[in-house]
């Protein structure tokens, strides 16, 4: 029966790690207005190469985090998007699936220093083709213990 406790204690604990950062606190640079941010649907109209959605957030744990950004896309339509954090950009395409959520997981990142991390994600698709309606940016992984964003 302890044994069984402490599995169910360590793995409670490792689920509790993921942050689930909402898109409607994301930030859009270059232009404010070059999207459209809402509670209800998080970033949509975002079909500009130049803009850039950028989270921030206070990192307390230096480690491995895993990132990860829900989105919804067209059906038949592909995006390629590039996160980059402390300083490492990843890459990856997904392929939309109409009104279903689909998942681009961009892997693990190292953040060397407790501190405050831009999390920017950008586009490489051509202008004026959807990149997809952004909904959270998903965390997990050692340093998002006692990470805290907006």
């Amino acid at each position: 029966m302890f044994i069984a406790s402490v599995i169910v204690s360590v793995t409670a604990a490792l689920w509790a790690a993921q942050i689930r950062v909402p898109a409607f606190t994301a930030y859009l640079d270059p232009d404010v207005n070059g999207a459209r941010i809402s509670s209800r649907a998080g970033v949509t109209g975002w079909d500009d190469p130049v803009l850039k959605v950028l989270w921030f957030g206070e990192v307390k744990t230096p480690g491995r985090v895993d990132c990860s950004v829900a989105l919804k896309l067209p059906d038949n339509a592909k995006s390629k998007l590039r996160l980059t954090v402390a300083g490492q950009s990843k890459e990856v395409s997904v392929n939309g699936a109409g009104e279903n959520v689909v998942t681009a997981r961009f892997g693990s990142f190292v953040i060397g220093e407790a501190g405050y991390q831009r999390f920017a994600l950008e586009s490489l698709n051509p202008a004026g083709q959807p990149f997809g309606n952004i909904g959270v940016l998903i965390l997990d992984g050692p340093a998002t213990q006692d990470a805290h964003f907006n």
